[in-house]
């Protein structure tokens, strides 16, 4: 268990923490590796910070314009050389076993391409006590993709450098939610997983991308879900009832009744379901009932939508959803 790894990290006015984030990396116990540092024309001491590391192992990429954190990702998976590519943020700490155990997972689980683990948050400088548990199993991350949430946490995933010469990249259309969109591609292609160990330090604060931009993520990540939906469930209804389907999702989204809509045509969509697809639906909407999940599409304050609802699926699917 000696392969390459070709760590990314994208770096942004990152003077902070940055020295931090890359002791962390530079101390594993895992010695095999390559930081590939992309520091996105950075303005504060961030270049002065890089400079003074010496290790032949980090490969330095200065660009000498802002391309944003979707395309500096993609140039630094292109320049990549390891078996592995591993994700690491500027404001994040490595555990120091964290490259052997994952590097330890993917080789006893070679059918698995993308893994992530758990995080221990940190906010600001404090650590919380809170820990980060993605979900286990492949069917479990599709069940969270559908769900609108990501099914890894992006700064602690490995993956096989092979999905990517086979012309899997982030979309530099998504300036954010570009690993939501990318994990909604791969899921239907490679198997996922995740290891129930904890790997990083993540650190949350008002200088997160996921933060400062919380409004274009929440529209990208709904985009993305939206394109998920349509080519699970298009196999099975046409696009006009698909249409309507997508209709009635909506109306909850956005708050709007569901008066206008031919309910009996909706169930008939529904039961014409395959059960399988059926039974991601089932916890879709049980989990949106719950209100655990999904939060991003419904304002939970807006006690008529929830309300309509539940007895919608209360009495139009006979209780199967809210026991």
């Amino acid at each position: 268990m000696n392969d390459l790894v070709s760590v990314i990290m994208p770096v942004y006015n990152s003077e902070q923490y940055l020295e931090e984030a890359i002791n962390s990396v530079l101390s594993q116990t895992y010695k095999n590796f390559e930081l590939i540092i992309i520091n996105d024309s950075s303005t504060d001491k961030t270049k002065d910070i890089l400079r003074s590391f010496t290790d032949t192992r980090i490969k330095l990429e200065n660009l000498k314009s802002n391309v944003g954190i979707t395309k500096a990702l993609n140039l630094g998976i292109k320049v990549s050389s390891g078996k592995y590519l591993l994700r690491m943020d500027s404001d994040d700490i490595c555990l120091r076993n964290r490259f052997a155990n994952q590097v330890r997972f993917m080789t006893q689980n070679p059918n698995i391409a993308v893994s992530s683990g758990e995080a221990i948050v940190i906010h600001n400088d404090n650590i919380t006590g809170k820990i980060l548990r993605p979900p286990r199993t492949h069917r479990d991350c599709l069940s969270a993709l559908v769900f609108g949430s990501s099914c890894f946490i992006h700064p602690a995933t490995i993956m096989r450098r092979t999905i990517f010469l086979e012309g899997n990249l982030y979309d530099p259309n998504y300036l954010v939610a570009q690993d939501y969109e990318l994990w909604t591609r791969l899921v239907k292609v490679y198997a996922f997983g995740n290891l129930p160990k904890k790997l990083i330090y993540y650190r949350i604060s008002n200088k997160n991308i996921s933060f400062l931009y919380k409004d274009s993520q929440k529209a990208n990540t709904l985009k993305a879900n939206k394109i998920l939906l349509f080519e699970i469930l298009s196999p099975y209804i046409s696009s006009s009832d698909l249409s309507s389907f997508f209709e009635f999702i909506e109306c909850f989204k956005t708050q709007r009744t569901i008066a206008g809509l031919d309910l009996k045509h909706l169930d008939n969509i529904w039961k014409n379901l395959p059960e399988d697809v059926k039974s991601i639906c089932y916890k879709l909407f049980k989990e949106i009932i719950r209100k655990n999940i999904m939060k991003i599409y419904w304002n939970p304050k807006d006690q008529i939508s929830w309300t309509l609802l539940k007895n919608y699926f209360r009495y139009r699917l006979k209780n199967k959803l809210v026991q």
